[in-house]
Parts: C-alpha cells; sequence; structure tokens
C-alpha cells in the first residue's frame, strides 16, 4: 500500500502549506505518479519552489477556507500547473478559481 507523502512548507511569518502526494494515483501528470495537492496557499513561490525540486505536478488546489492567507496564490499557482481548485460549496464567491 503506497503512503501519502507530506512536504510542509513555511510561509509568511505563522503559517504553513502543504504538498501532499498519493503515489499512486490515477490522474499522474509527471514521471513521478500520482496526485499533488497544494493545501491552502498563501504563497506561489515556495509552493512551485518545493514542487519543482521534488519533480511533483500539482493537480490540485485543496482551501479550506476564503481567508488571504489560505487563498492568496490560488491563482498564479492555477496559472503555472493547470490545477484544479477545490473548496467549500458555501464559498466559492470567496475563493479565487473555484473549480469544485
Amino acid at each position: 500500500m503506497a503512503t501519502l507523502e507530506i512536504q510542509q512548507i513555511p510561509v509568511l511569518n505563522d503559517n504553513f502549506t502543504y504538498l501532499a502526494r498519493e503515489p499512486k494515483g490515477g490522474l499522474a501528470r509527471e514521471p513521478k505518479g500520482g496526485a499533488v495537492a497544494v493545501i491552502d496557499p498563501a504563497l506561489a513561490a515556495p509552493v512551485l519552489e518545493r514542487a519543482w525540486q521534488l519533480g511533483w505536478h500539482i493537480t490540485h488546489i485543496l482551501n479550506t477556507h476564503h481567508h488571504g492567507d489560505h487563498v492568496g496564490a490560488n491563482l498564479e499557482i492555477k496559472a503555472a500547473t493547470g490545477c484544479t481548485i477545490v473548496g467549500p460549496g458555501h464559498d466559492p464567491d470567496r475563493i479565487p478559481g473555484m473549480d469544485i
């Protein structure tokens, strides 16, 4: 059984963004395979850099809520990767770029 791989990325002064990769996912878009989600991205540069270093292709952004320190990099990451943005159903107007 494959183990979910998680990378914690410090952002801003007091926050974290996470990269989570399912190694055996069916949405493989890169050589290592597997879906890769960014969770609550405040800043794009450190997230994109870490994903690039790992050879992971971001397929999704998962937003837990609409605050700027959780959605601030949605549009920039989506533009760079073509990923799908997922957020709470009650908040589509406040989550930039939300697809699902």
